[in-house]
Order: structure tokens, then C-alpha cells, then sequence
């Protein structure tokens, strides 16, 4: 009985160790991620720059004032929509391995007591 406890209990070891290196790469995902999203933003921002340095050497006041920046605007808000949406889904995988681990924790607890309960019983039959 214990060596089948001990045998579950390292199933269990691993398939935690498991759940944990996997929430250690959506973290890191998510890092990139936001990474991402500053070189992102930096980009627009460069670009509206160098679009309003341009219009300012090459034109008059009235086509700066109609300087309109939808093109920008659109590029980047696509380019956020995809990294939000690829945060959120990285957010549910986390959540949904985070409570797998969170399972696993708790029946790794369980068999651990199994397996000291068995050995104490094993003690007082053999110890007398």
C-alpha cells in the first residue's frame, strides 16, 4: 500500500513540476508581450513624429492643421487588438494551470499523509 502511495505521490511531483514550468513560460509570454507593446507604441509615435516633421518643412499651416493620423491610429489599433487578445487567452491558460496545480498541491498533500499514516500503522504492528 505505501509503495503504491509513494509511486502516486511521484506522479504527482511531476505532473506539478510540469504546471509550474508551463506558468513559468505564459509569464514569460507575457513579458514579451509586453514588450511588444512598448515597441509598439514607440513605433506609432515615431511614425506620427516624422509624418508632422514632414508636413511642417514641406507644407503650410493649413495642411498641418488637417494632419490626420486614422492611418496610424488603425495600424495600431489592430496591432493592440492582437496583443490583447493574445493576453487574455494566455490569462485563461495561466488561470486553468494555476488551478490544475492548485489540485494537484492539494491531493499531493493527501497522499503524503496516506503514505505517513501507513507507515505509522506499519510501526505499531511490527514495533508492538
Amino acid at each position: 500500500m505505501v509503495a503504491v502511495a509513494q509511486a502516486r505521490f511521484l506522479t504527482l511531483t511531476a505532473r506539478a513540476s510540469d504546471l509550474q514550468l508551463r506558468i513559468m513560460i505564459i509569464s514569460n509570454r507575457e513579458q514579451l508581450l509586453a514588450y511588444k507593446t512598448e515597441a509598439i507604441m514607440a513605433g506609432y509615435l515615431k511614425d506620427i513624429q516624422e509624418k508632422y516633421a514632414q508636413l511642417t518643412a514641406d507644407s503650410s499651416s493649413a495642411s498641418i492643421l488637417a494632419f490626420n493620423d486614422l492611418e496610424f491610429q488603425a495600424q495600431y489599433e489592430y496591432a493592440m487588438a492582437k496583443i490583447n487578445t493574445l493576453q487574455k487567452q494566455m490569462e485563461l491558460e495561466k488561470q486553468n494551470l494555476e488551478t490544475q496545480n492548485k489540485a494537484v498541491t492539494t491531493e499531493m498533500e493527501s497522499v503524503k499523509k496516506l503514505i505517513e499514516n501507513n507507515i505509522k500503522n506499519s510501526f505499531k504492528t511490527f514495533g508492538g
